[in-house]
């Protein structure tokens, strides 16, 4: 499943993961066969790339803890929270239910590892994000042994964590590029404002307003805004700002490329390591899949190979269809490969799409494959 940048992307590739609207609806569903007009119309949206597979492949669907459509409705409740702020009306009850059902997919799919993350139009970033967030601390509050009233509570306040968005300068969050130092001085407003929009609300949890105001604080005391350290801030909050900076640097953004799931591990276990709260970082470190589920991956003997199943006991050594030869020629006849069983078999790396052979990059099928047509905005 290679990462393609939409400016390499050709017709005949086809989809393997849905991409979403600024509403969490989906556009464009796993398995369908890329069309020119399709290309040009996420171009338009802001999307940066998509994730791709062979044809022959297109039965290899990445699991993931939340459904689709659980994520559209998640989404589209918290777009009706930010709506009714703007309006002055501060009503979270449409969040309630949805937040309940994320943490019973999480406490049910808790075998399932973490894959890439979705992929999103530009202005879906925000409602997407708040969706994973939630996820992402309500796997971290599992993983700790929180019980379903905190687990409730722990989703809630990272559901909202961003709520003080809301307030910002439009062209400022949308700025396809690096923010100047007024700019995010601006940003890091924030956390002030999602704070007082909810620290008297009469029906919160009161664990839920200090994440918001201390999402963004670190344990070194590098954060903001009252560079807080270690257990200044709630544990609420340290869960929070783990899986704010996860799901940030694993999804694409404007001015530049979302990390790699094994980047993402290095992140969490070297590069923030006594920057983030180490435990809770580590906790959903061990909740990625570094080769996820219908990634392309190249063995250390050279041939390729796509994921079919991850293991959580297991996650370095995954079930893999081998569809290449040791020099990259495809196999008339591709086999499974379990690492788990077969130790002397390494993964390499996860590959791009320059790496696959050029007959299995526009293999496909006539016509568009079986799916739905493409949702609204196309």
């Amino acid at each position: 499943m290679p990462r393609v940048a939409l400016e390499e992307l050709q017709p005949g590739y086809h989809l393997a993961g849905n991409v979403y609207n600024q509403n969490g609806a989906v556009l464009l569903t796993a398995g369908m066969r890329l069309r020119e007009s399709y290309i040009r119309r996420l171009r338009d949206l802001g999307v940066r790339a998509v994730d791709v597979q062979p044809a022959r492949f297109r039965d290899v669907r990445p699991r993931d803890i939340l459904t689709p459509e659980l994520r559209t409705r998640a989404a589209l409740a918290m777009a009706q929270v930010l709506s009714g702020i703007q309006k002055g009306n501060v009503d979270i009850a449409p969040i309630h239910p949805f937040v309940a059902q994320i943490v019973r997919r999480v406490e049910d799919n808790h075998h399932v590892l973490l894959g890439l993350t979705d992929i999103r139009a530009h202005d879906a970033y925000t409602h997407a994000h708040s969706v994973n967030v939630c996820m992402l601390s309500t796997l971290i509050g599992r993983a700790m042994g929180f019980s379903r009233t905190d687990l409730t509570a722990l989703a809630t306040a990272a559901i909202l964590h961003d709520l003080g968005r809301v307030f910002l300068d439009r062209k400022v969050l949308d700025k396809q590029g690096p923010l100047t130092p007024e700019e995010f001085e601006q940003v890091k407003q924030h956390t002030q404002l999602g704070y007082d929009l909810l620290a008297s609300h009469p029906r919160l949890d009161t664990r839920v307003p200090p994440v918001l105001l201390h999402h963004h604080e670190r344990s070194d005391g590098s954060g903001y805004p009252g560079g807080l350290t270690g257990n200044q801030t709630t544990l609420f909050a340290r869960i929070v700002a783990v899986a704010d900076l996860y799901d940030a640097v694993s999804s694409d953004r404007p001015y530049r490329p979302a990390m790699a799931p094994v980047e993402c591990i290095m992140m969490l276990r070297t590069f923030e390591r006594g920057r983030l709260w180490d435990r809770g970082a580590e906790a959903l470190a061990d909740q990625v899949a570094p080769y996820p589920e219908a990634c392309t991956v190249r063995l250390a003997t050279g041939e390729l190979a796509i994921v079919r199943h991850c293991y959580k006991a297991a996650p370095w050594k995954p079930q893999v269809t081998v569809f290449t030869d040791m020099d990259g020629e495809p196999l008339a006849r591709p086999w499974e490969l379990s690492l788990l069983k077969h130790p002397e078999f390494e993964v390499a790396d996860i590959v791009d799409m320059e790496a696959m052979p050029e007959a299995l990059r526009l293999e496909a099928g006539p016509g568009t494959l079986s799916g739905p047509p493409p949702g609204d905005g196309f």
